[in-house]
């Protein structure tokens, strides 16, 4: 460990005192002198050895810094052709006269080849190219979120670290799920269909107000124009038991029709372990929970494009999922007197066989109205998710003498519907003086929630009618956004957006006879200005103001019981969370960027702890019990001056505050804390087809709301080999190799210390093989799909 330390400091050190060495620079232009973008520019020795490489920008301007005075080769390669070459002499820093670059003759069968990096830092984003890591292959959304920097995702909640939850979009389209349905969903997204992971800090006013601390954007990959392409995947992963995956992933382009379709299985066990102590007065509670999970998941996807003119395309999409489960648990607490005597032993052994389906249908309009970008889409969406669940457990008490003086048997079920359905419309329109865009979106959703409960006598089975409900929960939202982006000169870019939504609830629980509804209008603000002091250097300021609607889940009623001792609980009169938020940001060379960011949360929703210490029942419920702030100060560096080594380093510094705002017994914990994480790409030879990587990453302690986390840490490595021609790829990937990112926890609730100690198999091996085949010549650009589906609340 010390030695991984040791190197990333000495990145660090290199990178730094690497600025006071020899910068050369210049431009590529095109015969009409238009600037070229993304040109291939090598830099060789005398012996044409590769010293570093880059690609021009959008102006056509390329930079090579910390270069060694010498003589040099100057390369320039474009659409993968050798376009032009110059012999140079470096003794100080040094601007070349532009490039010119005959580009008139066609290139009818041209492959470009240009790489992006796996990590890229932009101004308002933070971008993983999946397609160019280790984990391109045998993996799925859930987990590549979970290896995406300065992300954490827990069993029900993606948040960023040190902040609060995030909403999911697939191609810039909401997902209408949150929580664990969310999580189960990113599960049938095999990482084959994935081109890309956005982390968006400060989304404009035309996505959703949703998502405490900004956005996730998952791209997935389109097909290329006039080709064709199939990809057949296969993978295994290890921890203590074993998960077995395969998928199959089509695309197809000719002329006017875009076909894209997918096929994804897996089988196998995923384990979890944890550790729960319980202090009341007079006695220690200490619980071992360990559960077994066997599944089977069988997910497709249908994507039909076409472009009937030059200026209109239609599109359709489907996506769906069947996931069946079968689950046991063990959950053993020791009872222990004030001494640490034990006084009796509850035993309960539970079996459960949740089944999940959800089906997505996606129409989409595009049209261009001009030439100048004028133009419209429309999305017409419906998404439902089914989810059948049933827990059988038997609870055993016996004291210290084995003598079993308790044996229930008990059934808890529950079925969940969402339905949901939603149009959008959305208008760009570049102006002489400003560029436009505007729209509007409606979404109807209803869920259903059944739920029973049974106690089993011998030879009887009786209704526990006040552990039963059908609860239903509506909700309608309509929104409308306007957003304006200008430029200022040269050096000053805006933009402003409005955005005002309202919304109508209705909860009714049938058991209870109980009605609330809810109805609301607000507005949410976005802006953002940046200022270019000079080619390297660049500051930016954004402010927005968002919601976090309760998930579906949070808002259910009815009791979820683990054991006699232990259930979970929602509220159907939780209110949303609001958040407003500023961010300052600067930029240095596209590699050293700095952020500070102020966030202030009203009526934060959460889960806590209450403790019945006189039958020693603890209850897991919701509730708007916070308001809290945060500050956030980060500092991300990019290293790649050597071709074979990209490392991205980044390190926070946070304060979190929270104040209690109902009348509950819980203590809060404020405080400091901060995250490090060193993301290392490793090319291994010259061609790039072998490559390494070596993440790690430390979380200190951490106070957040009632909650105390201790410190934890992972190291993880990968091996990606390609091979005839970059069609087949074999991958392996070891995570988090010493063990060391389970979850610990403390609260204290109703004068009851918790400790919590979590793991959940996150330490797997997992080897994965692909092999592409198809015309995968590149006769014209590549054109981006139009649409796809919308989900992301429950």
């Amino acid at each position: 460990m010390k030695t991984k330390l040791i190197t990333l400091i000495i990145c660090f050190t290199l990178s730094i005192v690497s600025f006071a060495q020899v910068k050369l620079s210049g431009s590529v232009l095109d015969s009409q002198q238009h600037p070229i973008d993304f040109a291939e520019v090598l830099l060789l020795n005398q012996e044409e050895k590769l010293i570093q490489h880059t690609y021009s920008d959008e102006t056509g301007t390329f930079t090579f810094e910390n270069i060694i005075a010498d003589s040099y080769t100057l390369r320039v390669n474009n659409l993968g052709i050798k376009q032009y070459e110059t012999d140079i002499t470096l003794t100080q820093d040094l601007i070349l006269a532009p490039m010119v670059i005959q580009n008139d003759k066609i290139l009818d069968e041209i492959v470009v080849s240009a790489q992006a990096k796996v990590f890229e830092r932009k101004v308002d984003r933070t971008i993983f190219n999946i397609e160019q890591s280790v984990h391109a292959n045998n993996s799925n959304a859930k987990d590549l979120l979970k290896l995406t920097p300065g992300l954490k995702v827990d069993k029900d909640q993606i948040s960023l670290i040190g902040k609060n939850s995030m909403q999911v979009m697939i191609n810039d389209k909401m997902l209408p799920l949150t929580g664990e349905e969310l999580i189960n969903y990113l599960n049938t997204i095999p990482s084959e269909m994935i081109q890309k992971i956005e982390i968006i800090s400060t989304p404009p006013a035309k996505y959703e107000a949703s998502g405490n601390s900004g956005l996730i954007n998952i791209v997935l990959k389109q097909a290329k124009h006039n080709a064709w392409n199939n990809q057949i995947s296969a993978g295994f992963e290890a921890t203590d038991k074993a998960l077995w995956k395969v998928s199959d992933v089509f695309n197809y382009s000719k002329d006017k029709v875009t076909l894209s379709t997918s096929i994804n299985a897996s089988t196998g066990y995923k384990q979890e372990i944890g550790k729960m102590n319980l202090y009341y007065p007079t006695e220690t509670w200490n619980t071992i929970y360990r559960e077994t999970e066997q599944k089977k998941d069988l997910s497709g996807s249908f994507q039909l494009d076409y472009q009937a003119t030059p200026k209109t395309g239609f599109g359709f999409q489907y996506r769906g999922n069947t996931n069946e489960q079968k689950t046991r648990d063990n959950n053993q607490v020791d009872v222990n007197n004030a001494v640490d005597n034990l006084l009796k032993t509850i035993d309960t052994k539970g079996k459960s066989s949740p089944d999940f389906n959800n089906h997505s249908f996606n129409l989409n309009l595009t049209h261009k109205f001009d030439t100048v970008g004028t133009k419209l889409n429309l999305d017409l969406d419906y998404f439902n998710y089914r989810v059948n669940k049933s827990r059988v457990f038997n609870t055993k008490t016996a004291t210290v003498d084995n003598l079993v003086n308790n044996d229930q048997y008990s059934q808890t079920t529950g079925d969940q519907k969402i339905d949901n359905y939603s149009a959008k419309i959305d208008f760009e329109q570049p102006l002489s003086w400003v560029n436009l865009s505007y729209g509007a979106k409606v979404s109807f959703v209803k869920t259903i929630n059944n739920a029973n409960s049974f106690n089993f006598l011998p030879n009887t089975e009786i209704l526990n009618t006040l552990q039963t409900d059908h609860f239903i929960y509506k909700e309608n939202i309509q929104a409308a956004y306007i957003s304006a982006t200008k430029s200022i000169g040269k050096k000053w870019e805006t933009q402003i957006g409005l955005r005002v939504e309202s919304t109508q609830t209705t909860g009714e629980s049938i058991a209870s006879q109980a009605k609330e509804k809810t109805n609301y209008t607000k507005l949410f603000p976005t802006l953002y200005v940046s200022y270019k002091i000079n080619e390297e250097n660049n500051i930016s300021l954004s402010a927005n103001r968002r919601i976090n609607r309760p998930s579906f889940w949070q808002l259910n009623p009815f009791r979820w019981y683990i054991n006699e001792y232990n259930y979970v609980t929602g509220d159907p009169n939780l209110k949303p969370t609001y958040v407003n938020a500023v961010n300052i940001a600067y930029t240095f060379k596209n590699k050293l960027f700095i952020n500070a960011s102020y966030s202030k949360v009203t009526d934060l929703a959460s889960q806590y702890p209450s403790i019945d210490t006189t039958n020693h029942i603890q209850i897991l419920k919701q509730g708007n019990i916070f308001n809290a702030e945060n500050t956030n100060l980060s500092i991300t560096h990019i290293f790649d001056t050597w071709y074979w080594l990209n490392s991205q380093n980044t390190i926070s510094a946070f304060y979190n505050a929270s104040q209690l705002i109902q009348d509950v017994n819980l203590e809060t914990s404020n405080g400091m804390g901060y995250y490090f994480n060193s993301n290392n790409t490793i090319q291994l030879n010259t061609d790039k087809t072998f490559q390494a990587q070596v993440d790690f990453w430390y979380q200190s302690k951490l106070n957040n709301g009632n909650w105390k986390l201790k410190p934890m840490y992972g190291l993880n490595l990968g091996l990606k080999y390609a091979m005839l021609d970059k069609k087949l790829n074999v991958s392996a990937y070891m995570n988090d190799i010493l063990r060391t990112s389970h979850l610990r926890a403390q609260a204290t609730a109703d004068g009851v210390k918790q400790q919590y100690n979590m793991y959940n198999d996150n330490r797997y091996f997992t080897l994965g093989l692909s092999y592409s085949f198809g015309n995968s010549k590149i006769k014209v650009t590549e054109r981006q799909g139009s649409n796809k589906d919308i989900i992301n609340r429950k």
